[in-house]
């Protein structure tokens, strides 16, 4: 979480790249290619299958039933809050942008999903599967309000790193941080 603020900050003394910012200041949408991303999104999204429910320690662990067979069904709800956060951010933003902007947005979707797999990452194991639908749409108006005020105080974020780990990553920790505590 440290990292973040620190990016953050540092982009905004470094300055934005020539084009980025019009006369009256306002930010200015530049195209990149969409298939370099969309690709690298794709190998992300699959390594984060092996990240999430890959990384789940506790599958050679005996249930406390007395059943030998593995805590498979934890790394099991691991994939599914995954790809449930994930989708819902993406089609949170794909339909949101078509209906903000009036055409659809490839950029912003790869970015959304991945921001939704930083937000869910925490607690992957743990939550429900419809607290993780929760979690994707508000990880993407999370990514979208940081990226407003990143476009407002003129920090230019080529990758939107600082607004994706540290906006959705803090909200995760806050969501956390202000929920009731599980009874048992």
């Amino acid at each position: 979480m440290l990292k973040n603020p620190t990016s953050f900050i540092s982009k905004y003394f470094i300055g934005h790249r020539i084009g980025r910012f019009n006369h009256s200041g306002r930010a200015v949408e530049r195209r990149g290619h969409s298939v370099s991303l969309v690709l690298g999104t794709f190998l992300i999204w699959f390594g984060w299958y092996g990240f999430n429910p890959g990384s789940f320690t506790k599958i050679l662990s005996p249930c406390t039933n007395g059943n030998f067979y593995g805590q498979w069904r934890a790394m099991d709800r691991t994939a599914v809050t995954t790809t449930l956060g994930g989708c819902t951010a993406t089609l949170t933003t794909l339909f949101g942008k078509r209906i903000l902007s009036g055409h659809w947005n490839v950029t912003d979707v790869c970015k959304r999903l991945l921001g939704a797999f930083a937000a869910i990452t925490a607690r992957c194991s743990v939550v429900e599967p419809w607290a993780a639908v929760i979690c994707g749409f508000v990880a993407a108006l999370v990514l979208i309000g940081c990226n407003i005020v990143a476009a407002n105080v003129k920090v230019d974020d080529v990758l939107q790193a600082a607004q994706l780990h540290g906006g959705c990553c803090a909200f995760w920790w806050f969501s956390r941080r202000c929920s009731p505590p599980r009874s048992t």
